[in-house]
C-alpha cells in the first residue's frame, strides 16, 4: 500500500524537530531507552492514522493525542506538533506529502491531493496495525482465547462477523414478527369483508350469492366466478350518493396540475436544494464526518451512565472524572458533525415537503386510472408512487440521504418516461364519461364491498411477502453461520501454516519438528504449540520469553500477510524481538529478507548487537540506520548517522583519535568473528561466563574458514568442474594473502603484534592494520550481496555459500 521516503517531525512527543530519510528501505532507529527512538514510531503511526495507539487503550485513562501527542513544552500549542511524511504509493506510482497536525488529527492535508491517493490513504488509516510494539505482538500469544479471537480478528479486519450474525439473527426475528402481524392483518380484512356481507364464513360460494344480489337490482349481469380480478361494481354506474364518484371536472384539474408540475425543471436556483447538495458533498469527502455522526448519540449516552470508576459498558477501569473528560473531548470532537446533522436534516425536510406536493398531486390521478379500469397507467403511476416515498422516507435519515446524493444532485423526481403517454389516455377517458346523479343502495353497498376486497386482497399478498421475506431471512442467517464458521476455519488453517512454517525457520536448530493448532470456537479463538514433540499446550506453559516473543512476531507477520498479501509494504516494529536470542534473531533478518523482500520494516532497537546483525544480513545497510545517542528535554534525541565499522574507524582516524580507532576495530572485529563462527561452525573454547574476545573467536574462524575452502577445492576437482575448482582456488588463494598479511596465526607468540597494542600504533601504522583486517573480513563474504558465506549444515557441512546463491561450494566429494 505505502512505503516510506522521508519523516519530518516537530514538536511531537519527546521530538523537539526531527527528519529521517528512510527511502522506501528497511530503516532502523538505535539508541538506548528513552532516547526518543518510541517517538518515531508514535510520530509515523500518527501521520498515517491520526491516532497514537500508546495513549488509548487499558491503563491509558486520562490520556489524549492532543493533550499528550504534543511536545510537553508544546502542550498547550497543539498547531505546533506535526507529521509531515514524504511517502510513495506504488499501486499509483506517486510520491505524496501528507501532513497531520495535533490540533486537527483528523485533517489530512496532502501534496499532490487527488480521490486516488485519498482512497488509498484511507486504506491505510485503516490499517493501525501496520505499527507494532512487543506489547502488543505478545498479546497474540499470551491472552486469553476469547481476545485472541477479538484481537486477531480486528487485525483482519473480521470483527464484523459476530456482528453481522447478530444483526442476521435480528433480521430473522423481525421479518417473522412482520410475518405474524401480516397474518393478523390478513385475518381482520378478511374479517372485515365478512362482516359487511353479513357472513358466517368467506366462501366463494356464499360472496357471489350476495354480491350478485345486489347486481341484479342494478340490472347487472351475475358473476359467474371469483378470481383473483373479479370487480364487485364492474359495469355499475355511480351516483352522487356514491362514495366512490370520480368527480370528472376535478379529475382534469388534477391531471393539468401533474403535468404542468412535471413538465417544468428543478430550479437549480432553490437555496435549500443547493445547501442539502454541498453538505452530501462534504459528508462524502469527510467520511470520519459521518462517523463522528453515528458515535455521538451513543457516546452522549454513555456520559449519562457513568457514575463510579469504570466505563458503564465494558467495565474497564477508568477513573470517574477522567472517563467523563475523555466523553466529553469526544462529544465535543463530534459539535461539528451535529451542526451538519442539524443543517442536513432542515435541508432535506424542505426537500421531503417538495416530495409530499408532488405525491398529492399524483395520488388522485393514479385512483382515477384505477377506477376507468386504466390498468397499465394506474401500475406506472402506483410505481412512480412507491418511488417517491421510498426516496421520501431516505431522505429521513443522515446515511438515507447519503446514499440519494446522486439523485439529489440531478432530477430527482425520476419522472417516467411515459407519463405524458399515460396523462393523455387518462384525459381522453375521463373527457369521455357521461354526467351522473343517480344512487341506490346495491350501488354503495357494491362500492364497499370492492373496497374491502381490495383491502383483503393487499393484506394477503402482503402475508406472502411476508412470509417468504421470513422464509428468506431464516434461510440467510443459517447459510451465513455455517459458511462463516468454514471461512474461519479454513483462514485459520492457512494462518497457522504459515505461523508454524516461519517459527521453525527461525528455530530450526532446535524446533525445526513445530507445529501449532488455531481452534476457533463461538467468541473464541484457541491458540495451542508443540514443544518438542512432546504434545500441544498453552504457549506460556513451556516456552521461554524469547521464544514467545519470536511466536508473536512469526503470527503477526502470517496475519498481515493474509490480510493484506502483495499489499503488505510497511511494517514499524518497535523493539519487538528484545528477548530473542542472537541466533535466532539472526534467523529473523532472514525470514524478513526472504519471506517480504518488496516490505519496508522500521526497527527500532536498544540493543547494538540486533543492528549489527541487521546490517550483515543486509536487512539495513549503513545508510539506512540512525542512532540516537541521547537526549534532552529542550533539543529531543541527539542523531548520529550509523555509519558502519569501518567509517567510524576512518573518522576517528582522521581526528587522529587512534585508541579510540583501535577500540572500534576490536570491538567489530568481535563481533563479527563471532558472526562468522557461528556460520561456519568453527569450534571455539566453551567459556561458562560467554566472555569471549578476539583472541578466542577470529583464529577459530580463520582455520574453520580455510578447511571449507580446501574442501571446496578437492570437492570440484573430484567432480571435474574447473569453473567451480578455478573459484575455489582463487578464493582459497586471496583468502591466505590475508590471513597472511593479518598476522593473527602468530599472536600466541609475538605480543608486539597482538591486538592489545594497537592502540600505541601511530596513526599510519594502524590505517595499514585497518586495511589488512578490511579485506580480511571481506573474504568471509559473498562478492555479490555482501552477506556472510554460511555452512550448511553447520555440523557435517556440505555446502558452502550465500543465499543469493552467487557464491556456492560444494563440499562433497565424488
Amino acid at each position: 500500500m505505502i512505503q516510506i521516503e522521508e519523516v519530518h517531525i516537530e514538536e511531537l512527543r519527546g521530538i523537539k524537530n526531527l527528519t529521517l530519510y528512510m527511502g522506501r528501505k528497511a530503516f532502523a532507529i538505535h539508541g538506548p531507552n528513552g532516547s526518543g527512538k518510541s517517538g518515531v514510531v508514535d510520530a509515523i503511526e500518527f501521520g498515517l492514522t491520526g491516532d497514537m495507539t500508546r495513549l488509548s487503550g487499558k491503563g491509558t485513562a486520562g490520556l489524549s493525542v492532543k493533550t499528550h501527542g504534543p511536545h510537553v513544552d508544546a502542550r498547550d500549542y497543539p498547531d505546533k506538533a506535526l507529521v509531515r511524511l514524504k511517502v510513495y504509493l506504488p499501486g499509483l506510482d506517486k510520491t505524496v506529502t501528507m501532513t497531520r497536525k495535533v490540533k486537527a488529527p483528523n485533517e489530512l492535508i496532502l501534496q499532490p491531493d487527488d480521490d486516488a491517493v485519498r482512497d488509498v490513504l484511507a486504506e491505510v488509516a485503516a490499517h493501525p496495525e501496520i505499527t507494532l510494539t512487543r506489547r502488543q505482538i505478545i498479546k497474540f500469544i499470551l491472552t486469553e482465547a476469547g481476545n485472541r479471537s477479538k484481537d486477531i480478528q480486528a487485525l483482519l479486519r473480521l470483527e464484523s462477523i459476530d456482528g453481522t450474525r447478530a444483526s442476521l439473527k435480528t433480521a430473522a426475528n423481525r421479518t417473522k414478527s412482520a410475518h405474524t402481524a401480516a397474518v393478523a392483518a390478513r385475518e381482520s380484512a378478511a374479517d372485515a369483508l365478512r362482516r359487511h356481507l353479513d357472513l358466517p364464513k368467506l366462501e366463494p360460494d356464499q360472496m357471489l350469492a350476495v354480491i350478485n344480489s345486489h347486481r341484479k337490482v342494478l340490472g347487472l349481469e351475475e358473476l359467474a366466478e371469483l378470481t383473483a380480478t373479479t370487480s364487485f361494481t364492474e359495469g355499475v354506474v355511480e351516483d352522487e350518493e356514491s362514495p366512490s364518484k370520480l368527480e370528472k371536472e376535478t379529475a382534469l384539474r388534477d391531471l393539468e396540475a401533474l403535468s404542468d408540475s412535471v413538465k417544468s425543471p428543478v430550479p437549480d436556483g432553490d437555496p435549500d436544494l443547493r445547501q442539502l447538495r454541498d453538505q452530501l458533498k462534504r459528508l462524502q469527502d469527510e467520511p470520519d464526518l459521518l462517523v463522528a455522526l453515528q458515535r455521538r448519540s451513543f457516546v452522549k449516552t454513555g456520559l449519562e451512565f457513568v457514575s463510579d470508576d469504570s466505563c458503564p459498558l465494558c467495565d474497564t477501569e477508568w477513573e470517574a472524572e477522567a472517563l467523563r473528560s475523555h466523553l466529553r473531548e469526544k462529544v465535543r470532537k463530534s459539535e461539528d458533525a451535529e451542526t451538519i446533522e442539524t443543517a442536513l436534516k432542515q435541508s432535506a425536510a424542505k426537500l421531503r415537503g417538495q416530495v409530499e406536493s408532488l405525491r398529492a398531486l399524483a395520488q388522485p390521478i393514479a385512483k382515477a386510472a384505477r377506477t376507468l379500469e386504466l390498468e397499465a397507467p394506474a401500475d406506472a403511476l402506483n410505481k412512480w408512487l412507491d418511488d417517491l416515498l421510498a426516496f421520501k422516507t431516505e431522505l429521513g435519515t443522515v446515511e438515507g440521504a447519503l446514499s440519494t446524493s446522486s439523485r439529489v444532485a440531478s432530477d430527482w423526481r425520476e419522472v417516467p418516461g411515459d407519463l405524458g403517454k399515460s396523462i393523455e389516455t387518462i384525459r381522453s377517458a375521463l373527457k369521455k364519461l357521461p354526467d351522473r346523479s343517480a344512487t341506490s343502495k346495491a350501488t354503495a353497498s357494491l362500492a364497499v364491498a370492492q373496497e374491502r376486497l381490495k383491502a383483503y386482497r393487499e393484506k394477503r399478498r402482503d402475508e406472502k411477502h411476508h412470509e417468504t421475506a421470513s422464509a428468506d431471512a431464516r434461510s440467510v442467517y443459517n447459510a451465513y453461520c455455517e459458511a462463516s464458521n468454514k471461512v474461519l476455519a479454513d483462514l485459520y488453517e492457512d494462518v497457522q501454516k504459515t505461523f508454524a512454517e516461519w517459527y521453525r525457520a527461525i528455530n530450526k536448530d532446535d524446533e525445526g519438528k513445530f507445529t501449532a493448532k488455531l481452534s476457533p470456537s463461538e467468541g473464541k479463538l484457541d491458540l495451542a504449540v508443540d514443544f518438542h514433540e512432546r504434545g500441544l499446550f498453552h504457549p506460556g506453559a513451556y516456552h521461554s520469553e524469547g521464544h514467545q516473543d519470536g511466536m508473536g512476531l512469526c503470527l503477526y507477520l502470517a496475519l498481515m500477510q493474509q490480510l493484506l498479501g502483495e499489499d503488505f509494504k510497511l511494517a514499524v516494529l518497535d523493539d519487538v524481538v528484545m528477548s530473542v536470542d542472537k541466533q535466532h534473531r539472526k534467523e529473523v533478518c532472514g525470514l524478513l529478507r526472504r519471506e517480504f523482500p518488496d516490505t519496508q520494516f522500521v526497527i527500532t532497537t536498544h540493543d547494538e548487537a540486533w543492528l549489527h546483525q541487521m546490517r550483515s544480513a543486509k536487512l539495513v545497510s549503513r545508510t539506512s540506520a540512525v542512532n540516537f545517542r541521547s537526549w534532552t528535554i529542550d533539543h529531543g534525541p541527539r542523531v548520529q548517522v550509523a555509519q558502519d565499522a569501518w567509517e567510524e574507524i576512518e573518522t576517528e582516524l582522521e581526528n587522529e583519535r587512534v585508541s579510540v580507532a583501535a577500540g572500534i576495530l576490536r570491538r567489530y572485529l568481535e563481533y563479527i568473528s563471532g558472526e562468522v563462527c557461528a556460520a561456519i561452525g568453527a569450534s571455539v573454547p566453551l567459556k561458562l561466563d560467554n566472555n569471549y574476545d578476539l583472541g578466542d573467536l577470529l583464529p577459530n574462524a580463520i582455520g574453520r574458514f580455510g578447511d571449507l575452502l580446501k574442501k571446496a577445492e578437492k570437492a570440484a576437482d573430484s567432480w571435474g568442474d574447473a569453473d567451480a575448482l578455478a573459484a575455489a582456488k582463487a578464493a582459497r588463494e586471496r583468502f591466505d594473502d590475508n590471513k597472511a598479511a593479518s598476522n593473527v596465526e602468530q599472536w600466541m607468540v609475538n605480543k608486539a603484534v597482538h591486538y592489545n597494542e594497537w592502540a600505541n600504533f601511530e596513526k599510519a601504522d594502524f590505517e595499514s592494520v585497518v586495511s589488512v583486517f578490511k579485506d580480511l573480513v571481506d573474504c568471509f563474504k559473498c562478492t555479490k550481496c555482501g552477506a556472510l558465506l554460511e555452512a550448511q549444515p553447520r555440523t557435517g557441512a556440505k555446502k558452502l555459500g550465500c543465499e543469493c546463491l552467487a557464491v556456492s561450494y560444494t563440499l562433497i566429494r565424488k
